[in-house]
């Protein structure tokens, strides 16, 4: 399957859960976000690639309630399996679960990168 051409890498500022600013050079592989107007608090994913091949996966907890501060994380790896793994969520039941946000990031990221979409294609029952 042909690949489409990939975003061009850019200079991006991620804070992380301590506060910190993790200033990188990467490539904004895909996006999803459970905002819909209204909504006071909803869920953001970002997944980067960086120049040296490795991922980051940046989370954030979004809010517009006063008083409430927006919640992230940010996670690195060298593995697009890991990637997957990292968006995937457990019921109260320990059922598999992929949030939306999560998918279309991960969906969008596929396009651009081959590893991320053989991991998500062939994920099995964790």
């Amino acid at each position: 399957m042909p690949q489409v051409t990939a975003p061009p890498f850019e200079d991006y500022e991620l804070r992380t859960r301590e506060g910190d600013v993790v200033r990188v050079a990467a490539q904004l592989l895909g996006h999803g976000s459970s905002y819909f107007e209204g909504k006071t608090r909803w869920f953001e994913v970002f997944i980067y690639r960086t120049r040296d091949g490795r991922y980051l996966v940046h989370r954030l907890g979004q809010t517009s309630e006063p008083g409430e501060t927006v919640r992230f994380q940010l996670e690195r790896t060298s593995s697009a399996f890991e990637v997957v793994e990292l968006l995937t969520s457990r019921t109260h039941s320990n059922e598999v679960h992929i949030p939306r946000p999560s998918v279309r990031a991960i969906a969008q990221a596929a396009a651009f990168d081959d590893k991320i979409r053989d991991a998500y294609i062939n994920r099995g029952p964790i």
